[in-house]
């Protein structure tokens, strides 16, 4: 039994309670409260001094693509810092290329192609020039489009004669031959084989790569997260890193389509939920794909696509930067029978969602909606008000993002009973120079979400972007942009707010309320202690606090060293 003393405990419970001291035992926390009652009624008690820092519950990540993540952020780190232009993509390739089995896919992540020269992606003649003797396969920051190299598009059955996909491109040049750039729905089929790739060719390293990305949550304070589109391939994975001891951190896993991610999961909703108790990973919500990433589904009137266009053009003399022009460009326009511009990707035609997400209810499953842009978010409400039978389980229903919502989505989310999953970090990148103006739709609107009475929970999308929460938090409560912009500054959330996200919100989303999120009797203790108090940091400081160690069911796994 250990009694954890002289430090500032925040409970996280719906009162915020706070304490002085917390006796843990087995796994589990005992109790907490004033330290000298502690010390008198636990007397065999080892005693543990917090130096007068603050301790919170373990950090929860509810939408962190944790695999794919250790899978590219262990290889090839080609972020605009690390690969800023071809010719060094070129020049790491070459050297991982004598490192590497040729039947070894060469796998990298975070490219921009905003951020390169001449505004303009790699080819996969340029992958070639450094990597012609491997698959080779390049994944955009987003996780939603992707360039592979002659060799990787031949395993993936992709020449000029391969018709276009539902909800996808191909990237052909002038005389129909592919560039090597995969986008949308594509994409994911290239990201299934490459980790399948890696699952049976180069477990080992892997292994490595996993321990090496666990390391990287704890030291973030995350003692659970929720991998948000896992195959069967990766479920049989993840089962061999607990049976072995590689992996401890617990994760939930959302069962997606096998092949490729992006497709409705109707075998997945076929099969009926079993309960995973305490078995790792544990299983979360059937996950649906509505639609793209940076070509998110947007439904506009002729009025808001007239005032985007001019927007646009006002951001682009502001900012001296053609980036609105190009970002608005990505995204394919349609005008539809209904006279609305529909613009980007819808991954799933109305009828067929429906039908799936009713046989994954029908099964017992929770589930969760990737939805970014409003047509996406109507879709997923209109989803959930079809579905004609009941849905019981602890976990709620969920929209994945919700990053533009009007008002009356927010109204129909909260009408039928829909959790969210949103990444405030994402707000560094959603200022001016880096989004189409869309009069009507409100941006992460965190605020209105939260009094509306909407459970929201925090998140990372990581390797997206920071799997950081404190900086999140940060980003949160600031709504401040890279372009030190400030984001609809009514939206704003206060400090408490923004830490409920990531503890008992995340319990929440998860069904896991009666085991974390807070640190109350008879609940898991996993938790952290912070180097800063955040209550009482500035709000543009909070992501600077570090973390100086995580517990994770009482035992330390992780310590800060200087």
């Amino acid at each position: 039994m250990n009694l954890l003393h002289n430090v500032n405990i925040v409970t996280m419970d719906q009162n915020f309670t706070r304490a002085g001291a917390m006796v843990f035992n087995n796994g589990g926390i005992v109790e907490t409260g004033d330290f000298h009652a502690l010390k008198g009624k636990y007397g065999r008690a080892i005693h543990m001094d917090g130096h007068g820092r603050t301790v919170l519950p373990g950090f929860i990540d509810p939408h962190n693509h944790f695999l794919i993540g250790a899978l590219s952020n262990g290889f090839l780190d080609c972020t605009p810092e690390k690969v800023p232009d071809v010719a060094s993509l070129q020049k790491r390739l070459q050297v991982l290329t004598a490192e590497v089995p040729k039947e070894q896919w060469i796998v990298g992540q975070g490219y921009d192609p905003v951020r390169f020269p001449g505004h303009k992606s790699p080819t996969r003649k340029d992958l070639d020039a450094a990597c012609p003797d491997h698959p080779a396969f390049i994944i955009h920051y987003s996780l939603h489009e992707a360039i592979a190299n002659s060799r990787a598009l031949d395993q993936l059955k992709i020449d000029q004669h391969t018709p276009q996909p539902f909800a996808g491109e191909i990237e052909k040049d002038r005389n129909g031959i592919p560039t090597g750039r995969l986008i949308e729905s594509i994409s994911g089929k290239a990201m299934a084989m490459a980790m399948d790739n890696w699952i049976n060719c180069a477990e080992d390293r892997f292994f490595q790569q996993v321990k090496a990305a666990e390391k990287q949550m704890f030291g973030f304070g995350i003692t659970r997260l929720g991998d948000p589109a896992v195959s069967t391939n990766a479920w049989a994975f993840y089962e061999k890193l607990y049976q072995q001891g590689i992996l401890h951190l617990p994760v939930v896993g959302y069962p997606a389509s096998d092949g490729n991610m992006y497709d409705l999961p109707f075998a997945k909703a076929e099969a009926q939920y079993k309960e995973g108790s305490d078995k790792l990973p544990m299983v979360g919500p059937v996950k649906f794909f509505l639609d793209g990433a940076d070509r998110a589904g947007f439904k506009m009137t002729l009025f808001q696509s007239l005032y985007s266009g001019w927007q646009t053009m006002v951001n682009v003399i502001l900012k001296r930067s053609l980036n609105p022009i190009r970002i608005g460009l990505r995204s394919p326009v349609q005008v539809g029978r209904d006279f609305y511009f529909h613009v980007g990707e819808m991954m799933a035609k109305t009828a067929d969602l429906n039908r799936c997400l009713k046989t994954a209810v029908q099964n017992g499953h929770p589930v969760a909606l990737h939805a970014i842009g409003n047509e996406a978010i109507a879709q997923a409400v209109d989803a959930m008000k079809s579905l004609g039978v009941p849905y019981d389980h602890p976990a709620p229903p969920r929209i994945e993002h919700a990053l533009f919502p009007t008002d009356h989505d927010i109204r129909m989310i909260k009408e039928t009973g829909l959790a969210i999953a949103t990444q405030p970090a994402f707000l560094a990148h959603m200022g001016s120079d880096n989004l189409p103006p869309i009069k009507g739709l409100k941006k992460m609107p965190l605020r209105t979400f939260i009094d509306a009475g909407i459970h929201v929970a925090g998140s990372s999308d990581w390797p997206v972007d920071s799997c950081n929460p404190l900086v999140a938090m940060e980003r949160a409560v600031t709504r401040r942009t890279t372009e030190d912009e400030v984001l609809d500054r009514k939206e704003a959330i206060t400090v408490p707010e923004a830490i409920n996200m990531y503890t008992r919100e995340g319990a929440f989303l998860l069904g896991q309320t009666q085991h974390i999120g807070s640190l109350e009797p008879g609940k898991r203790a996993d938790f952290i202690v912070l180097d800063k108090n955040p209550f009482e940091a500035a709000p543009e400081n909070i992501g600077a606090i570090r973390v100086e160690e995580t517990y994770l069911g009482g035992e330390r796994v992780y310590r800060r060293t200087a």
